[in-house]
């Protein structure tokens, strides 16, 4: 069923605009569950900014994050709000493993939730909505006007609206008309297999009792089918295909437009014997799909079956290279082509693969499902990615200069961010970043270790017990230190002395921003390290250096 406006009009906007999906199920979920937070949680919503880093963990913790940032975490890290700028309305949200939500300055927002099966998007432009495989969601608004939206359910049920107000509905066997869906210009049934009829690319096609009876008209195009008993599919300088008493008589011309020196030939006895022809290339084929041989004189090619899929033998021939394949499944395997080379070895345990592409390189070696590794480099920014996977114990990588390593790892598959986020914290007892040059961070399983290290501040922390930030003031090392839950902390500047500080019950009470000088870079000395000491004279009163603020989050 398809109901139109008038062409041309903008359609109108929100639910009086005909929409019969106002808001998504998963969207219901996030607000309950944001409700549940922030009524047990007050200090989630709380600005971070007048807070001080409290290392409770795993009950609680808040704690200055490398870049200038604050993250808080309940629960062994449940309960998670991650906010990576404080002047920055970009802030995460997380109830793990079941749900998390964030937004940017841009008013950009996405959420995750039951995954890998949820997902909600939405921008200026654009939103989006899926659950697999019970429900699909996208609208979007056009800077012409109007609004166009489309939802697809796993009960069968399409629906679907353009800019200008037209509305597409279909419940899938009993009946319905789209436009533009898959790759179709419009689909029509009726009780399907009963009716049905497409149009594409200027053909219209109509069948009754799928696959009984049908035929295809224009572009060029005259098919005809009347099911098992004969068929027709003709393109016009294209191909002409037959059958007779499908699926024993075939017959086929492809590629007419060469003329009929050039163009291939296929004829089948299915399933006894079948025979391919196309200038110089022959293939025949008995017991189809077991047992062929095909080969190309003038190419220097040929490939054997015998039987398929278990053993294939194929030259690479010349004029263009040919694949080459020896596969004797399941012991060995060897494939090669122009920019691809893969070998198995008792598949589907050794994997080696060397890809060679215009864009980049890459060489990976897999022993399922316990060791991954691979290297790639872009060709044109010489850009480097290493992974090395050994399940379950460890992950590490190297993204051109940015290193990752967790253990453990439960997840045997490429890294997955969203993975990480909602189920990382549950087994991953040690995991550390490091950008290569600036920032660093560390943290334990419950969060009882952390580490956030930048170019301003180094913290570290062992919850309640022990916590260090090693800083610059004018040009000098400070070093501060808390014990049992604040109550004992003191500063000592390198080359003056030691200094007490009030306790900071329930500590280690070092301040949101992040403080402390640049001090200049050279040749020989980098920037300002905590394990690089400071040594020199620090006046008595030491004045808070600019702070440092980054929206780039780099969790581990």
């Amino acid at each position: 069923m398809r109901l139109r406006s008038a062409r041309g009009a903008p359609a109108a906007r929100g639910p009086a605009a005909g929409n019969p999906i106002h808001g998504t199920p998963s969207n219901a979920v996030l607000r309950a569950l944001a409700c549940l937070v922030l009524s047990l949680l007050p200090w989630l919503t709380a600005c971070a900014s007048s807070g001080s880093d409290i290392h409770l963990a795993p009950l609680y913790s808040r704690q200055s994050t490398a870049g200038g940032g604050v993250r808080s975490e309940l629960l062994f890290g449940a309960l998670l709000r991650d906010q990576p700028d404080l002047d920055s309305e970009a802030v995460l949200h997380a109830v793990r493993p079941l749900v998390s939500w964030q937004s940017d300055a841009e008013g950009t927002h996405l959420s995750h939730f039951l995954v890998p099966l949820g997902r909600n998007y939405k921008d200026e432009d654009q939103s989006s909505s899926i659950f697999y495989p019970f429900y699909f969601w996208r609208s979007e608004d056009w800077d012409a006007g109007g609004e166009s939206w489309e939802f697809l359910s796993l009960l069968g049920t399409y629906a679907g609206r353009d800019r200008y107000g037209d509305l597409d509905f279909a419940w899938f066997p009993f009946g319905g008309e789209v436009e533009r869906f898959l790759t179709y210009d419009r689909i029509r049934f009726v009780l399907f297999p009963l009716y049905a009829s497409a149009e594409r690319n200027g053909r219209s096609s109509k069948h009754f009792l799928y696959p009984v009876l049908g035929w295809t008209t224009g572009n060029g195009e005259s098919s005809f089918r009347l099911w098992p008993l004969y068929g027709r599919s003709r393109i016009e300088d294209n191909y002409d295909r037959r059958f007779y008493l499908w699926p024993f008589f075939h017959y086929h011309r492809n590629k007419v437009q060469l003329g009929p020196e050039r163009e291939e030939t296929k004829w089948m006895f299915w399933p006894i014997f079948g025979k391919t022809k196309r200038e110089s290339y022959r293939s025949w084929t008995w017991l189809w799909p077991f047992f062929g041989f095909a080969r190309d004189k003038e190419r220097d090619f040929w490939a054997l079956d015998f039987p398929w899929p278990l053993v294939r033998i194929q030259s690479g021939g010349t004029r263009p290279r040919a694949e080459e394949r020896v596969r004797v499944w399941p012991f060995y395997s060897h494939f090669k082509n122009q920019s691809l080379t893969a070998t198995t070895v008792l598949w589907p345990v050794f994997h080696w693969r060397e890809e060679d592409s215009e864009d980049y390189r890459r060489d990976s070696f897999h022993v399922v499902p316990f060791w991954r590794s691979s290297v790639a480099t872009e060709k044109k920014t010489e850009k480097r990615l290493e992974r090395r996977l050994l399940w379950p114990l460890f992950r590490w990588e190297n993204d051109a200069g940015v290193r990752s390593f967790h253990t453990l790892e439960l997840n045997p598959f490429n890294p997955h961010k969203a993975w990480d986020l909602h189920y990382g914290w549950l087994y991953q007892l040690w995991a550390c970043k490091d950008d290569g040059n600036e920032i660093q961070r560390e943290r334990s399983w419950g969060g009882l270790w952390r580490r956030e290290a930048d170019e301003f501040e180094d913290r570290r922390s062992f919850t309640g017990l022990w916590s260090k930030r090693t800083l610059m003031k004018s040009g000098l090392r400070v070093d501060e230190t808390s014990l049992l839950f604040g109550l004992i902390r003191w500063r000592h500047a390198h080359g003056v002395g030691r200094e007490w500080l009030r306790p900071a019950f329930p500590g280690p009470g070092w301040p949101a921003r992040r403080e402390g000088d640049l001090p200049p870079a050279t040749d020989n000395e980098p920037q300002f390290r905590a394990d690089k000491p400071q040594v020199g004279i620090i006046p008595a009163s030491i004045t808070p250096g600019p702070p440092h603020h980054s929206s780039t989050p780099l969790n581990p």
